[in-house]
């Protein structure tokens, strides 16, 4: 491995841009699928559905796990920082065109049930009999109640 690779942060590097092409390509192929403004927000939770279900994954997010390992100068933080721009500069894009007033707001909250799922999958990946539905249909559930009430709101005033 090492011909291909200077070392192993550059090997992990390597696997984070994979990563996050892959990723970045399925959420893109399901974005295309939707025309609604606010099935089109929510496509993040179907997104990481099909990604799972493609790439056989039944632990949590790379991404997470890695920024609680990689100190601040290894080769890898580029991909964390550019997964972070992903889901934040998307879902606030997303937000606006939904119809959403504040999109700072819909997109913390949405990368919190977000993070929440991929959460909850690693611990279920170590601990199988924890009590629960799939996490990542509960966070699209949620988070669409979440969205309806914002939306809803600001048609009131």
């Amino acid at each position: 491995m090492y011909a291909h690779f200077a070392g192993k942060d550059s090997l992990v590097a390597a696997y984070l841009e994979q990563r996050h092409e892959a990723w970045r390509q399925t959420w893109d192929e399901v974005l295309a699928e939707r025309d609604d403004p606010v099935d089109r927000l929510l496509s993040l939770f179907d997104a990481i559905s099909r990604y799972r279900a493609r790439e056989a994954n039944r632990r949590g997010c790379a991404f997470l796990a890695a920024a609680t390992e990689l100190t601040p100068a290894h080769p890898g933080h580029r991909w964390l920082d550019a997964d972070t721009r992903l889901l934040v500069d998307r879902l606030r894009d997303l937000a606006s065109a939904a119809g959403l007033e504040d999109r700072d707001d819909a997109a913390a909250t949405l990368l919190l049930f977000y993070d929440g799922a991929l959460n909850r999958l690693a611990r279920a990946a170590t601990t199988p009999d924890l009590p629960g539905d799939d996490p990542v249909a509960r966070a699209r559930d949620l988070a669409a109640t979440w969205v309806a009430g914002r939306l809803s709101g600001s048609r009131q005033r």
